[in-house]
């Protein structure tokens, strides 16, 4: 669900949504309605870093269900980390860029993480390894 969150961070702040969490905007020291200007700044940075910190500890954790689902569920999981973890590498090479709007992978790059997923497992998407 993060990486929706941060993936809609520019459309959701456009009609007066904000789901990022208000523990990183407190902790970073900034007013939430940067969002919805879509202005940069270190501090909204900080927020955003945060957050992607926090999804990427998820699909971590996440990755380490796998062995434990049914083989039809194993199927689902696989299709949908390699999905997400897709978008979720584009967002974290560069967090700002959901300021500006959102952050759309090709849909061959979706697709072909989906199906490496399911054929190889969530430890094939290391999230993170685009930073």
């Amino acid at each position: 669900q993060l990486t929706n969150i941060l993936r809609d961070v520019r459309e959701d702040a456009a009609v007066g949504r904000l789901y990022l969490p208000l523990e990183d905007f407190v902790a970073c020291g900034v007013d939430p309605e940067l969002v919805v200007v879509g202005r940069q700044s270190s501090e909204m940075a900080c927020v955003l870093r945060r957050t992607v910190e926090r999804a990427h500890r998820f699909f971590e954790e996440a990755a380490e269900l796998d062995p434990l689902l049914s083989t039809d569920g194993r199927l689902a999981f696989r299709a949908m980390y390699g999905t997400y973890a897709s978008i979720f590498r584009r967002i974290a090479a560069g967090p700002e860029q959901v300021l500006a709007g959102r952050v759309r992978p090709s849909k061959a790059s979706l697709a072909a993480a989906a199906v490496a997923c399911v054929v190889i497992g969530p430890r094939f998407l290391r999230p993170l390894e685009a930073r």
